[in-house]
């Protein structure tokens, strides 16, 4: 017997030995047979702060351990105190710990499949501790911490050392584990997705032998099938969301992985690794390409040969038994259930194709013979965004159609957005002024939209109450959802519904606010040349502007605006514009996983796409290996947009129940085959806007079919004075200039 603790515990052998704790393995005297792991603090203290720190944390440790009851966690038993040393007392568990099982093993990982079973249970075990209130977390998930138990083979969760309740109030100190560790969690601030990020990591190791301790780029790992290509695609990208650098890409909850490893739990591997066993039971035989460089689900590079990269389009279509039975007639539906196992999005068997095809919203526009074409030809339109800047000026032919007599397209130059997207005045004259000298214009107005991002139009529901409340009642919402300060908004308030029918003694306010720093410089490029600028709107208005010339703003439709930083949102109910909102991802993101794939810069990135043909509802041999980039991205985007829908209710979730049809325009117009990608996966009609054609021989006509989409604010633009603002919009609310300032002064 080494020792005799608390009477009752005799200490039979030391089971581990670290920095600040000693763990025996003992036996209860008054229970024979029962084997306990006690844990003691260690008095080995250079100051009496660092004690009092770690009695505190050790107690924390007991406390937090004895309210919790789960079958992968030890019970704590006793805490006590004996000769001024700390003891905890709980269960002993008999196995190995994880760290110890991967470094016994002749190979640098574990099988998949373990590994995919282990990290169930983790997952598991993490969702009850986050499901605590307040939620648990470990802060120091690593396989170390995870002890196989001998007989059963359960997975148990050790070590609550530096475990702690959230408290989204609470930053703390640096804790954890080098290489483990969240970003977040270097910061001291650690939260549930830390413990996801974790357990990612955890899982990484297990796979690969890493140590992430030595990874030269901290944070950065390199994917998975770049290191081992006998696990799916899919187990890649799950442990890859788990291991993203920021929250917001990972895993919402444990249990969102958990689900996650569930649903790649049974497939297997495409290609089996000559150097490594695997379980898989088949390999696709396809003639190699040497050369070809393939991603992975993450859209990372990785070395490889072409049968090591089909798999998206060719073994998943061999783990669907009964795609084998289906004809060479039902080839669509083939495709479909293989797309659907890609994205993991829901895609419905029967045959839409038709509800889909290349559909485009303009095609002929004929005005009115006494249309003043005056306000057309005299107005030079101006549509500035990050990526480019669209001028167009359109006019009426003979037989009355409408029609673009100049258009051009210029890449924003560098210096022409400032910091805090303030544009720069002298660089966007210059660009102006070269357009109206190339065609020898002769201008009398300029026209300009706000950008998304610079804009916002949206209604408010209010108590009935007089006019002169209304701004002051609105103010802390609306600062809230505008997309910049809101100290620098020019704001217009309509009352558009005085009384909301069924819900008497509610009124419905529609507010429409624009940055004034780009009004005041739209006015002063204007001036500058010597052009009136006259009509600044947002570009919400001007596409909406669209739709009434086509007649379609009565149907509830969606307009989404992919652009180069972002998507702009328009939604159309009730024969207005209802809500707008921006989400913070764009073109940018597929650019950049081009660049990380191919190994390029970022401009080279966007030249591959804008050169590619890739048509993202198959994956045309040309075009696979961006294929294999780009979907993955765009399955990403899909998910962030419909989460945008939803934030602003149930009325405005992207479901066929709230809209018609979408509208896609932008930047993301112009990807082959994106509204109808976007249409399938909604189940809602999806159209590429297009610029309305005349029999006139257009020289822009290249033009207008490879860059249309991106000049759906122009054209609206142009139209924007044959319509009656104030009829539009409703009864206008005064806002006195001194009221106002005081309210965006606080």
């Amino acid at each position: 017997m080494l020792a005799l603790l608390h009477d009752k515990y005799e200490i039979i052998e030391i089971i581990k030995t670290g920095g600040m704790a000693r763990v025996y393995k003992a036996i209860h005297l008054n229970i024979p047979g029962i084997y306990l792991a006690i844990k003691e603090l260690t008095n080995t203290f250079f100051t009496q702060e660092q004690k009092n720190y770690s009695i505190d944390r050790f107690q924390k440790e007991a406390m937090l351990l004895a309210r919790l009851r789960h079958p992968s966690l030890p019970v704590v038993h006793d805490y006590f105190v004996e000769n001024n040393n700390y003891y905890i007392v709980m269960d002993f568990i008999e196995g190995s710990n994880l760290q110890e099982i991967l470094k016994n093993r002749d190979e640098d990982g574990l099988s998949w499949e373990e590994v995919i079973e282990w990290g169930i249970q983790m997952c598991d075990t993490l969702d009850y501790l986050h499901r605590q209130t307040p939620p648990v977390i470990h802060r120091d998930i690593k396989p170390s911490n995870f002890i196989r138990t001998r007989i059963s083979g359960k997975i148990m969760l050790i070590d609550f050392g530096i475990a702690r309740f959230y408290d989204v109030r609470e930053t703390g100190t640096l804790v954890g584990t080098m290489g483990y560790a969240s970003p977040e969690q270097f910061r001291g601030k650690a939260q549930m997705a830390s413990d996801i990020y974790s357990l990612g990591v955890t899982l990484y190791v297990l796979l690969t032998g890493y140590d992430p301790k030595k990874i030269s780029e901290q944070f950065t790992f390199p994917q998975l099938i770049s290191i081992r290509n006998d696990i799916s695609p899919e187990l890649s990208f799950v442990i890859g969301k788990a291991i993203e650098f920021k929250i917001c890409n990972r895993y919402s909850t444990a249990l969102q992985m958990k689900e996650a490893l569930l649903e790649v739990k049974n497939i297997k591997p495409p290609v089996t690794h000559p150097e490594r066993k695997s379980t898989a039971s088949y390999e696709i035989s396809i003639d190699s390409t040497d050369g070809l460089q393939p991603v992975n689900m993450m859209g990372y590079y990785v070395e490889a040969k072409e049968k090591d990269f089909l798999i998206s389009c060719n073994t998943v279509e061999s783990e669907i038994e009964h795609i084998k039975e289906l004809s060479d007639d039902d080839k669509f539906i083939k495709e479909k259930l293989i797309y659907s196992r890609i994205l993991k999005i829901p895609v419905a068997i029967e045959d839409t194709s038709t509800e889909f095809d290349d559909n485009t919203l303009l095609c002929e526009i004929k005005m009115d013979p006494d249309l003043n074409e005056d306000l057309l030809v005299e107005n030079l339109c101006v549509d500035v965004e990050n990526s480019f800047v669209k001028l167009l000026q359109m006019d009426i032919d003979s037989n009355n159609y409408l029609y673009p007599r100049i258009l051009a397209i210029e890449k924003t130059p560098h210096e022409m957005f400032k910091k805090e997207n303030v544009i720069n005045a002298n660089s966007l004259i210059k660009l102006i002024k070269d357009c109206i000298k190339e065609n020898n214009l002769s201008i009398n107005k300029l026209s300009f939209t706000i950008p998304s991002s610079q804009s916002l139009i949206k209604t408010f529901i209010l108590p009935y109450m007089d006019d002169k409340k209304i701004p002051a009642a609105i103010k802390k919402e609306l600062s809230t959802a505008l997309p910049f300060p809101y100290s620098k908004s020019k704001v217009d308030m309509y009352i558009i519904c005085p009384s909301i029918p069924g819900e008497e003694g509610f009124m419905k306010i529609l507010v429409i606010a624009m940055n004034k720093d780009f009004i005041n410089t739209f006015k002063l490029v204007g001036g500058t040349l010597g052009i009136k600028s006259k009509n600044i709107i947002p570009i919400h208005t001007a596409i909406f502007r669209v739709l009434q010339l086509t007649g379609e703003e009565l149907n509830k439709i969606a307009l989404i605006d992919l652009s180069s930083l972002n998507t702009g949102i328009t939604i159309i109910k009730d024969g207005m514009i209802s809500q707008t909102t921006i989400l913070e991802t764009g073109i940018t993101n597929f650019l950049k996983a081009i660049s990380i794939a191919r190994k390029v810069s970022m401009n080279k990135a966007a030249e591959i796409l804008e050169n590619s043909k890739i048509d993202i509802t198959r994956a045309d041999k040309k075009e696979t290996h961006l294929f294999h980039i780009i979907v993955p991205q765009i399955r990403e985007w899909i998910t962030e947009l419909t989460k945008a829908f939803a934030n602003l209710g149930s009325d405005y979730k992207l479901n066929k129940q709230n809209y018609s049809t979408l509208i896609l325009h932008g930047e993301g117009g112009t990807i082959k085959s994106l509204n109808k990608f976007l249409g399938n996966q909604l189940g809602i009609k999806c159209y590429n806007f297009k610029m309305p054609v005349s029999e006139i021989e257009n020289k822009y006509n290249n033009l207008l079919n490879e860059k249309a989409p991106l000049f759906m604010p122009s054209l609206g633009l142009s139209i924007d004075e044959f319509y009656s603002r104030e009829e539009f919009l409703g009864e206008k609310i005064d806002i006195k200039a001194d009221l106002w300032s005081s309210l965006l002064g606080s």
